[in-house]
């Protein structure tokens, strides 16, 4: 998933003193790990996935950036190179990523952040039905790539650090076109952060968090949802989209959790029945356990629901999840994308706009 969003968060920076309001970081990360993807047994990859990454990031020394979370963070752009492992199969990709990096944790020699981002990833090998029918992971040159990662950095020098994190990394195309299996990486990661413009922070303090009553919060979504195609019907797009609510009650600053339920129309389910011979309901309603985290501007929702009105005759497979990132528009209104759904596999991508009550 991708957004170009302007972010803030959270932490105290060692380097040198100054009137400045901004320091500048350039980091280097480099990866190995294992997809956590079944891959075909004639496919298997030749050997662990590789990833090299360059970050280039901006920490804001201002009291309005403080107070979004109180902390700060480093916010950026980073270009990564991955190598899968097996060129004939999955090939390579170049990502581009938007991330925010809160800084958790801090001491004179450590520093413990969480860095989260969204982007684009561009692929070399996809789907062929003649040339490559095993690989149903990717069927676009151009996917979404998100990322996870903690890491733990140590501190040798005002202007350098060195790091050490996890890295969990999803590329998908959201469903957007068949077939779509997507992805999954877990990778660790070591590298070097060098501070262009090192700065120290005005320490500053906390405030009490007072805003514990319950709230509601509701999305609108609408996007498209594509059928998989059969031996005698190309795949087919409809449209979905509906209506999400929760009741949350803040745990604290960033954190909310609670109950909703969700109702939606998906015009693909008359293509599944033409298709199956079997109901569909193209109306479905779910309720949900909701969990949202707060990052500055940036709301972060994850939702794991039941389907009240079954979507398809499969009843094994009433529970998926919803995925929802947005950016603050202005007071309580937000906007952003979200993600259905089932266990690993994409189900439909839609545009979404929110707003807290």
């Amino acid at each position: 998933m991708v957004g170009l969003f302007v972010l803030f968060g959270c932490e105290k920076v060692l380097g040198q003193g100054g009137d400045s309001t901004r320091a500048y970081f350039i980091d280097a990360r480099f990866h190995t790990g294992k997809i956590l993807d079944h891959i075909p047994t004639d496919y298997s990859t030749v050997r662990s996935p590789f990833m090299a990454e360059l970050d280039f990031s901006i920490l804001k020394n201002e009291q309005r950036v403080w107070d979004y979370a109180n902390c700060y963070a480093k916010n950026g752009l980073a270009l990564s190179y991955i190598d899968f492992g097996d060129a004939g199969l999955l090939g390579k990709a170049a990502g581009l990523t938007i991330f925010t990096e809160p800084y958790v944790v801090h001491s004179q020699r450590f520093l413990f952040t969480f860095r989260a981002g969204a982007g684009l990833s561009y692929l070399t090998k996809l789907y062929n039905a003649d040339s490559n029918p095993e690989n149903i992971y990717f069927s676009q040159h151009i996917s979404f790539l998100l990322l996870l990662n903690p890491t733990l950095y140590y501190v040798i020098h005002p202007r350098w650090r060195i790091l050490g994190g996890v890295q969990f990394t999803h590329i998908s195309n959201g469903g957007s076109t068949w077939p779509n299996w997507g992805i999954n990486i877990v990778t660790a990661n070591v590298g070097v952060s060098y501070a262009v413009r090192p700065l120290e922070l005005k320490p500053r303090t906390r405030k009490a968090f007072t805003e514990r009553s319950l709230k509601v919060i509701t999305h609108l979504f609408g996007g498209s949802h594509t059928s998989d195609p059969t031996d005698t019907e190309p795949s087919k797009k409809r449209f979905a989209g509906g209506v999400n609510v929760g009741v949350v009650k803040p745990l604290g600053r960033v954190c909310s959790i609670g109950l909703g339920t969700e109702f939606f129309y998906d015009g693909v389910s008359n293509v599944l029945e033409a298709q199956n011979n079997k109901p569909y309901n193209t109306f479905v309603a779910s309720v949900s356990l909701q969990n949202y985290f707060f990052f500055g501007k940036i709301l972060f929702g994850q939702q794991l629901a039941y389907y009240v009105s079954p979507h398809h005759p499969n009843p094994d497979n009433n529970l998926y999840q919803h995925y929802l990132l947005e950016y603050r528009i202005t007071g309580p209104l937000y906007a952003g994308i979200s993600l259905h759904a089932h266990g690993k596999v994409s189900d439909f991508l839609a545009l979404t706009a929110g707003v807290i009550f």
